[in-house]
């Protein structure tokens, strides 16, 4: 027996509610019908409100008029059609009849123990004929409309109808409500005359997807379907008996307008419809609200549409006050609608449901607040979160007792699922509660890895007055685009080039708006806008939406010529200098910057602290960055043809403001050399000086601490952090841990799929010791609540600073925000009143040793040279940072640990960052064919043992220690096997340099392509500026000494790299895509 968790008919006198049916799940919902009837006779099942009068239908009513329509039918049908294969045979529906009249003909078909389809009258002829077919439907019922005639007939003559075992399906008119419901029908004994029996698994109803890609696809549904959508109700947190419903728009041949056939005799609500009529009367928003005050529904469920046109009429506001929910689905509301319904206290309820599931959210909540977007899953639905790595989750839903997908797609584990392709976010504070994002077949992945939502922006931009339709597209490029299918009374040639103009000006003040609230990734660019030309006019599905992939299909080669339009126009429309002076060349940059970034920046402010769509600190494709320095090179180029050769493919990163690129132009034109190594280090003095400068004095009372270990950690999101912050949960002489990240959207599972993808127990961010922080260790105060800080100062006795931006092409200026956090950590730990300040222990890096003339192994010392460093911003403020930790210690109680990490490789699971040069080496191999063969050893330490390391290594006695394998291996055991695998030599180093360098043409409009195509390309410089001679590690890393690491962090001692674990790496980057996956690249 199954246990229901809500109860129904708890306070409606006229429902006793079929309980130990459903529990026993003995009858089907047909079956249930009948049941209601006779233990029901007096509750209702539908009402409607004619203008004058109020009337209602029974239980009864209901099912003499289902079975009315089961003898016309089994009269009428029995003698065309057999059963073909022991099926019920399909009867299809194409109507737009009166909800009440489809609703009761719809049910005596199942009744009569066939098969019933209801195919939307908004699909072409085209897809009407392809479901007919593919369903082998026997007949089809169609309403009195000449354009629904008109359709069904178009359909059955389609020249590319494949006929089945019935041949061209027959058609017949449906009957009408007085068919249905005739004059004495209330008084009148109707008996079903030809009796069937219902298998559970025997098919009941077809229902078809929207039909977004291509033609619609069919989804059935059994009679244990439908009893498990009848037990929808009784999963949710209200009892719908006696609740009247405006049901007045919800079409039938919709997947939650057929779920209410499961739902009436299971959970009591009664339907409120627009009275019987022929025609039937067509919903707009004013007659549907007319409808709902007609027969005083407490809930309407209708789409976004109504509710955002009533939001605009006072007196609609006020009723909607007084209801229990207004209930939409089929689209997104406005969130600005939204927001404003909820503060006058309407309950907003969003629906979360697919054909083939059914509704997969509370089936009703309880009345929420603010948060009106979010839902939570029904305790009826099995769900599987599969994290995109974004923030987003896709739904997959496993099949189990209470629910069983129509559709089976996938697995989980061994379990048979339903993997939805719907996308959601969770709530940032709220567990449990999640709000729709979009689908996985929707989302646009641009070159630099972001991705963007369509949906909501296309939804947006339909607002706009001018606008019929929009698409958008940008798949593998650095910015998207849409393509706009204008309102006939605005529909023109886009050959028309100054009416294209004018129309981009007319829907600008809406993108502009839109381009306020996206994700700088997601925002379009006016000279992005192509308009629907009237030789490819939109394809749109039933719902109305457009067919996305086939317009992007159409419409191709217009969207390549756009691109390659706007990169050559915003290269050429800034004037080169007419002086190679440097005020004329800061003029030129600074004209250059504005037009891209669209506001004025000062000449010494970082680019990309200021707005330049730097998206993600580990990837430098950037869309603004791309287009200034192709602006810049077709300057230099038109000068000099050679100047541009001067410089390297990143050179904005690297000198990442307006005053830095033109000392920088100047000095390529007048002067090969690029600036002298001592300003580096003239710049990094000076930022050890500036934040060694004062430090807090210690609190005159002090005490010892009255816990174990309590540990401060930042940026645990990451790989290592979270390996980290893992060892540091499990380790019993840990009391808490608070860790610390920068505050954004959907932090929480963040940390949780990091876990996840990393293969950590779960249930350790469920542990009491765990504290999650969220701020910015960067400004005064943290960001964070006084109180909490307080608690972290006067209780942490141990700090691991790990967050730190990785980005080899920044400048050390572009750093400086986390040096800053140092130094306020630093200023935190003097400030504790514990006896002995915190052990501060920074997460430094073996690049601080890069240009060291050491021969043999660094030793684990404190290192005051700055030009060891200099090369990177990167290398060049973890110097900086160490110097200031050093200075300090000097000068104060401090005891900092600065462990310098070498290089981490793969997790437990193979998986190593793709984003890093080792990977983006190896990748290489797919397109230069070969892979480079050098001498020496390497010390790789897997990431879960450097993370046990790293927190071994938090009390050392040691200043300074190498978190490296303290057992090296040489380069080639390692990079053979990669070669073998992928079917490619090894070549010298200088041979497969030379082929990387040779595929790069910068200044291209191909350049963004095959920067992502090939991710080595992006590491040009890097790999130039390696040094390959003997006496370093291969590529110029310093070796390092472990003598004292190894003393306090057992777990360095580690087997040694093997071919075994290279090929968990590769088997791991053929997992996600990142290699190919057969056999030879």
């Amino acid at each position: 027996m199954l246990h229901l968790p809500n109860k129904q008919g708890v306070n409606c006198p006229t429902f006793n509610p079929p309980t130990a049916l459903l529990q026993s799940q003995s009858l089907t919902v047909i079956e249930l019908y009948e049941w209601t009837a006779e233990h029901n006779p007096e509750h209702p099942m539908f009402t409607y409100y004619d203008g004058e009068r109020r009337t209602t239908l029974c239980g009864p009513d209901v099912v003499r008029a289902m079975k009315r329509a089961a003898n016309k039918i089994v009269r009428l049908v029995d003698r065309e059609v057999n059963s073909v294969g022991g099926a019920p045979p399909v009867i299809a529906v194409l109507s737009i009849s009166d909800t009440i009249s489809q609703y009761c003909f719809i049910g005596g078909m199942v009744y009569a123990g066939y098969t019933v389809f209801p195919i939307s009258p908004r699909n072409s002829p085209a897809a009407v004929a392809h479901l007919l077919s593919k369903s082998n439907a026997c007949c089809v019922f169609v309403s009195t409309e000449p354009a629904i005639q008109n359709l069904a007939k178009a359909a059955i003559q389609d020249p590319n109808y494949e006929e089945k075992a019935f041949g061209k399906p027959p058609i017949h008119p449906i009957p009408q409500f007085s068919d249905l419901f005739p004059p004495d029908h209330a008084s009148e004994v109707v008996k079903f005359e030809y009796p069937r029996q219902y298998g559970m698994d025997t098919p009941a109803i077809i229902v078809h997807s929207s039909g977004s890609t291509a033609f619609p696809k069919t989804i059935t549904w059994t009679h244990r379907h439908m009893l498990e959508g009848a037990l929808i109700p009784w999963y949710g947190e209200v009892d719908l008996a006696g609740v009247v419903m405006g049901f007045h728009s919800l079409p039938l041949f919709h997947g939650l307008g057929l779920l209410h056939i499961c739902f009436l005799p299971s959970c009591g609500i009664i339907l409120a419809t627009f009275p019987p009529a022929n025609p039937a009367t067509m919903p707009t928003p004013q007659n549907v609200f007319d409808g709902v005050q007609g027969t005083q529904s407490e809930l309407v469920c209708c789409v976004p549409a109504f509710i955002e046109a009533w939001s605009h009429d006072p007196s609609k506001v006020t009723y909607m006050k007084g209801m229990k929910g207004i209930i939409y689905g089929g689209g997104p509301l406005s969130r600005e609608v939204g927001d404003r319904l909820s503060a006058e206290g309407i309950t907003i309820l969003p629906q979360f449901g697919i054909s083939e599931l059914g509704v997969l959210n509370t089936y009703l909540p309880k009345p929420g607040g603010a948060d009106w977007e979010y839902f939570t899953f029904s305790g009826i639905c099995k769900s599987e979160f599969i994290s995109h790595g974004d923030g987003t989750f896709e739904v997959v839903v496993v099949s189990h007792d209470l629910l069983h997908p129509r559709i089976i797609n996938t697995k989980v584990g061994d379990t048979d699922a339903y993997a939805t392709n719907d996308l959601i976010q969770p709530h940032p504070t709220k567990e449990g509660y999640w709000r729709v994002y979009g689908r996985t077949d929707d989302q646009i992945m641009l070159a630099n890895g972001e991705k963007t939502n369509p949906g909501p922006i296309e939804d947006a931009l339909c607002r706009d007055p001018h606008v019929k339709g929009a698409v958008m597209f940008g798949r593998g490029k650095l910015h998207n685009g849409v393509i706009i299918d204008p309102k006939p009374e605005y529909a023109f040639d886009p050959s028309d080039i100054p009416r294209l103009e004018q129309f981009r000006n007319d829907v600008w003040p809406t993108i502009e708006k839109l381009n306020l609230a996206a994700p700088q990734h997601s925002r379009l660019f006016k000279e992005m806008i192509l308009v629907v030309s009237p030789s490819k006019p939109f394809q749109y599905t039933g719902k109305g939406t457009p067919r996305r992939p086939a317009i992007l299909s159409d419409y191709e080669a217009e969207i390549q010529s756009l691109y390659d339009s706007v990169d050559e126009t915003m290269q050429s429309k800034i004037p080169v200098p007419s002086s190679w002076d440097l005020s004329h060349i800061t003029e030129f940059v600074e004209k250059t910057v504005i037009s891209v970034m669209k506001s004025p920046v000062a000449a010494d402010d970082d680019l990309f602290q200021h707005g330049c769509d730097r998206c993600d600190p580990d990837n430098d494709i950037s869309l603004q960055a791309t287009w200034i320095r192709n602006t810049i090179l077709r300057a230099l180029r038109q000068h000099d043809p050679v100047a541009p050769n001067r410089l390297s493919p990143t050179f904005v990163f690297e000198e990442p403001s307006v005053a830095k690129l033109s000392k920088l132009i100047w000095d390529v034109v007048h002067s090969p050399d690029r600036p002298k190594e001592t300003d580096h280090i003239k710049e990094m003095q000076r930022l050890v000086d500036e934040y060694t400068r004062g430090y807090p004095t210690r609190p005159l009372l002090l005490h010892p601490p009255s816990q174990g270990a309590v540990v401060l950690i930042t940026g645990t999101t990451g790989g290592l952090g979270s390996d980290t912050l893992a060892h540091l949960l499990e380790d019993k002489n840990v009391e808490r841990v608070y860790a610390f990240n920068r505050q954004s959207r959907g932090a929480a599972s963040k940390q949780r799929e990091a876990f996840l993808q990393r293969g950590h127990d779960m249930q350790l961010l469920q542990s009491r010791k765990y504290v999650p922080i969220e701020g910015d260790t960067s400004i005064s105060g943290f960001g964070i609540d006084p109180q909490r800080l307080d608690e972290i100062r006067n209780t942490t006795t141990n700090i691991i600073h790990n967050a730190w931006r990785v980005d080899f092409n920044l400048s050390l200026s572009s750093f400086e925000s986390n040096i800053k956090s140092l130094r306020h950590l630093v200023d935190l730990a003097l400030t504790s009143p514990l006896t002995t300040p915190p052990r501060l222990l920074f997460v430094s890096s073996v690049g601080v040793l890069y240009n060291a003339s050491i021969h043999g192994e660094a030793p684990e010392v404190p290192n005051d040279d700055p030009s060891t460093a200099v090369g990177t911003g990167y290398t060049e403020s973890k110097w900086v940072a160490e110097r200031i930790l050093q200075v300090l210690s000097n000068k104060t109680e401090l005891k900092p640990v600065v462990v310098r990490v070498g290089q981490v490789s793969g997790d437990r699971y193979g998986h190593w960052n793709e984003r890093e040069w080792f990977p983006s080496l190896v990748k290489s191999a797919t397109f230069q064919r070969c892979l480079p063969r050098l001498d020496g050893t390497v010390s790789w330490i897997p990431a879960y043992d450097a993370a046990k390391a790293l927190v071994q290594m938090r009390d050392s006695p040691h200043p300074v220690l190498h978190l490296a394998h303290p057992h090296p291996v040489t380069w080639n055991s390692l990079i053979a096997p990669i070669a073998d695998t992928l079917g490619v030599p090894l070549v010298s180093y200088g041979e497969w340099l030379a082929a990387l360098g040779n595929s790069f043409t910068p200044g291209t409009s191909s350049e963004v392509e095959m920067l992502r195509k090939n991710p080595a390309l992006r590491l040009l410089t890097f790999f130039r500026g390696c040094k390959v001679d003997g006496g370093k590690e291969p590529l110029g890393a310093t070796r390092l000494a472990t003598t004292k690491a190894v003393q306090v962090a057992p777990a360095l001692l580690v087997p040694e790299t093997d071919v075994q674990t290279v090929q968990t790496w590769i088997a791991a980057w053929r997992k996600s895509g990142f290699l190919p996956l057969d056999a030879k690249a």
